[in-house]
């Protein structure tokens, strides 16, 4: 199966909108643990089709950033991932 620009952009546009939107259920005079769980795993979803909407456009990408910026962007992703994995903070 390829993965399409398509794709991946609705798959952006509809994890991005209900992690957004349970993010506002996430408030505390609304406490949904589906809220909550939806919020979660569409934010994952978010970070994945993140990942495709990156390798698909890379080379577009690389031609807007310095090659320093990309360098300093992935050791910052690289350090955070490592950080959160040592602390075990990935959910709240």
């Amino acid at each position: 199966m390829k993965i399409t620009r398509s794709a991946v952009n609705k798959g952006l546009v509809i994890c991005g909108g209900v992690t957004a939107l349970s993010g506002l259920f996430l408030m505390p005079h609304f406490e949904s643990h589906y809220a909550k769980a939806a919020h979660q795993i569409c934010g994952v979803l978010f970070i994945v089709f993140s990942c495709f909407h990156i390798k698909i456009n890379f080379k577009p990408l690389r031609g807007s950033f310095a090659a320093k910026s990309i360098a300093a962007a992935s050791a910052v992703f690289i350090i955070s991932i490592a950080i959160m994995l040592a602390t075990g903070r990935f959910a709240g």
